[in-house]
């Protein structure tokens, strides 16, 4: 009796690891919201971010996406985190690198490790995240200084 009880916990643990391991490690995806218009987040030295509401699986979400609106012939560095109010930091991104009229959101993100959808906390309304941002302009002329 010993033995069978031995092999069936044998066997469930390697169903059990098994199916872990076949899971798609693919991300959820953000779906935007049928109406959904992007709402103005932040604003600095030309980079305009914005937000959209949508879901990812059934949990409400929203995405972020950023434009360099400057005609500069320069590429900024942005510097960019949220803030939940009352919470406070919700999230640090990666840094971004855009050239002039460039737009970075999730259908031109090629960077794997750059999160830019979130699932909104349950409870809590989009009024209360907020996005700090810094940027840095990066001319010829600073490149040629170097």
């Amino acid at each position: 009796m010993k033995n069978v009880i031995s092999k069936l916990l044998l066997g469930s643990a390697l169903l059990f690891a098994s199916h872990v391991f076949a899971q798609d490690n693919t991300e959820a995806k953000f779906v935007p919201d049928a109406n959904a218009n992007p709402v103005n987040m932040a604003e600095n030295n030309g980079i305009k971010a914005t937000y959209t509401l949508g879901t990812i699986d059934r949990y409400k979400a929203f995405a972020v996406s950023f434009q360099n609106t400057n005609n500069k012939p320069a590429i900024m560095v942005v510097y960019w985190k949220i803030i939940l109010t009352g919470k406070g930091l919700f999230y640090t991104g990666i840094p971004l690198k855009l050239k002039p009229g460039q737009t970075l959101d999730l259908t031109n993100n090629k960077n794997p490790n750059r999160k830019l959808a979130f699932v909104i906390k349950t409870g809590t309304d989009m009024e209360r995240y907020k996005m700090k941002m810094r940027t840095l302009l990066i001319t010829p002329d600073t490149l040629a200084s170097n």
